[in-house]
């Protein structure tokens, strides 16, 4: 943790973790009491108010959150009257400049743009917003009051009267003089002239590009109103006891939602929509690089969304956000999202209103009240000025002052404690040690004597159990095993012998199994054996391989045919395999163990 977020868990500096968050435009003013959870905000008291005399619009809404329950005395506001730009300055972020100095040169650059601004909150868009007059109208009365003012000129010995926008419309029949005083009473809180104007601020970092590095150019986000503006505003909420901290830009403010704060993309792009202004801003990784500002046209919602993308010239973005503020319904605004898809070119994310009342950008004001993630996105203008960092705080430094010099005595006095125990115990220590050691020592050498002796025994004791396992396996498995394949196989030998067979040899391989060697009278009875044989040993799992039927004088030199085959219980792959490559196939042990069964000569003679 930070010592800036440590001193601010004091008690006297805790920050307030609920503040009524109010928007103002020409349709009146809404209002919601926004609660910080952790790292979330919520809404909850809503209020609104459709008198456009905003000091009764104040006292509505604060009454309405009142008897809600709301008993918080801090306000914040999002208003039209508020400029957002971006500044290329020489100031780094870790300046060393005192808050007047920054304001000083951040009111420099914000005093021209200020009256730029002002100028998108005219009489006639006042006019057509609340539709006292059409956009048609609009044209036609700048055109009538530009025909009559420059008329004048004709006669320069003449004094003639400049007409307003207002007195040209009235006279155009297009509205009244009620219609216009209410616009004008409107306009009074969003526009002003003169005075100076208050502004706020937050740094976002290097300017990007070679040649803007090596010029040292710092970008800062920068906030600015007109200070008589601001103390109207003060004093509405001041009438009821509520403090007001801060005025925002009416739209930029959603930039500080936590849905936008990816470190892992590089291009992301908010088009924060509202009837009278447009906010595009370029977020590149946690910090903003561009911002396009576009009072809203007269013109379709979807045309200026569309000229505010390709205002920023943001290539290969990697997500577009989409606050929309002006449709009335969700059909609307997937209308508008859809269409947007078709602009960009690429899928649009939205962030949808939480309530009908409550709007992205009060939220994302809130979270820079709060002073949340995301916060450095936002610059709002402080109505009370700018306060040093806490660490530079007079009341700050001196409980730091007072808290360090407590913590060093009594550190002092539990050292000098601390090490007068040490001392005395030292020598007693290190005699026990030493004595724990020896005897330590000694317990590790017995144990490892045995350890040295059941390795012994353990070795002795293996080499038993196999001798042992070795012989009950020959004894219970291997022998009958064996056994009942010989008696098998001799009696299958038995039965598929006939009169005029006589068996000359039988050896077994224990790979191959059975070679049998026999002579027969004739070549019918040689190979009616062969066939009988087959038949007798195919339940016990065998075949028969390498029949050779061949004619041979036998014995008492008889004519008749010899008989030669294998019986094997391979099948004809790995028979084969053996064949071709019997000293693979065989094992060393294997191919030494064939064994011979000598057949006695017949005790007759065959007549």
């Amino acid at each position: 943790m930070r010592l800036n977020d440590l001193v601010e868990k004091l008690p006297f500096l805790q920050r307030a973790n609920s503040v009524l968050v109010c928007e103002a435009d020409h349709a009146g003013l809404r209002a919601a009491v926004v609660v910080r959870h952790g790292d979330e905000v919520v809404s909850t008291f809503e209020a609104s108010s459709a008198l456009l005399d905003f000091n009764a619009a104040v006292a509505e809404v604060v009454k309405h959150v009142r008897e809600q329950g709301w008993v918080g005395k801090h306000a914040i506001l999002l208003t039209p009257a508020v400029l957002l730009a971006m500044l290329d300055l020489p100031i780094p972020q870790k300046n060393k400049l005192a808050p007047a100095e920054v304001a000083e040169k951040i009111d420099w650059e914000l005093e021209p743009l200020i009256t730029q601004h002002l100028s998108t909150l005219a009489l006639g868009r006042l006019l057509v917003a609340l539709g006292f007059m059409t956009a048609d109208h609009v044209d036609d009365v700048i055109s009538q009051q530009s025909y009559g003012n420059n008329t004048h000129h004709a006669d320069p010995d003449k004094t003639y009267t400049y007409k307003r926008f207002g007195e040209v419309a009235i006279e155009m029949g297009y509205i009244n003089q009620a219609q216009l005083q209410k616009c004008l009473d409107i306009q009074s809180w969003f526009q002003s002239s003169g005075d100076g104007v208050k502004c706020g601020w937050s740094a976002q970092g290097l300017l990007a590009g070679d040649d803007a590095a090596s010029a040292n150019m710092y970008q800062w986000l920068a906030s600015g109103v007109n200070q008589s503006l601001l103390r109207q505003w003060q004093a509405a909420f001041t009438a009821h006891q509520i403090k007001l901290e801060y005025l925002y830009p009416l739209a930029g403010c959603a930039a500080s939602m936590p849905d936008l704060a990816n470190k892992n993309l590089k291009h992301q792009l908010l088009l924060e929509v509202y009837e009278s202004v447009i906010a595009g801003v370029h977020i590149s990784g946690n910090r903003i690089v561009s911002l396009h500002i576009q009072p809203g046209t007269l013109q379709d919602t979807l045309a200026n969304i569309a000229e505010t993308y390709h205002s920023l010239e943001a290539a290969e973005l990697d997500a577009v956000w989409l606050v929309d503020s002006v449709s009335n319904n969700e059909v609307e605004a997937s209308k508008l999202s859809s269409n947007l898809e078709a602009v960009v070119s690429q899928p649009v994310k939205t962030l949808n209103r939480p309530t009908h009342l409550v709007s992205v950008g009060m939220l994302g004001a809130a979270r820079h009240m709060f002073k949340m993630k995301g916060a450095h996105c936002v610059a709002g203008v402080p109505v009370s000025n700018p306060q040093p960092g806490l660490l530079q705080r007079l009341e700050v430094r001196a409980f730091l002052a007072g808290l360090a010099l407590l913590l060093t005595i009594g550190l002092a006095e539990v050292v000098l404690q601390v090490r007068q125990s040490l001392i005395e115990s030292e020598n007693e220590r290190v005699s026990r040690d030493l004595k724990v050691i020896d005897d330590a020592i000694a317990r590790v050498q017995a144990k490892v004597d045995e350890v040295k002796k059941l390795k012994g025994s353990i070795k002795d004791l293996q080499a038993e159990q196999k001798e042992t396992q070795a012989a009950a396996n020959l004894l219970s498995a291997d022998l009958p095993k064996r056994n009942q394949t010989v008696i098998s196989m001799l009696s299958a030998l038995d039965r598929s012998v006939s009169d005029d067979v006589v068996i000359d040899r039988i050896a077994e391989d224990p790979i191959y199994g059975f070679t049998i060697n026999a002579w027969s009278l004739n070549d019918k009875s040689a190979q009616e054996f062969v066939k009988t044989f087959q038949v007798a040993v195919h339940p016990l799992g065998y075949k028969l391989k390498d029949v050779t039927v061949s004619s041979q004088t036998g014995r008492l030199g008889l004519m008749g045919s010899s008989v030669s085959f294998s019986a094997t219980s391979l099948d004809d792959k790995a028979w084969a395999t053996g064949k071709s490559s019997p000293n693979k196939a065989l094992p060393t042990d294997a191919r030494n163990a064939r064994v011979a069964i000598p057949i006695p000569a017949p005790a007759t003679e065959v007549q």
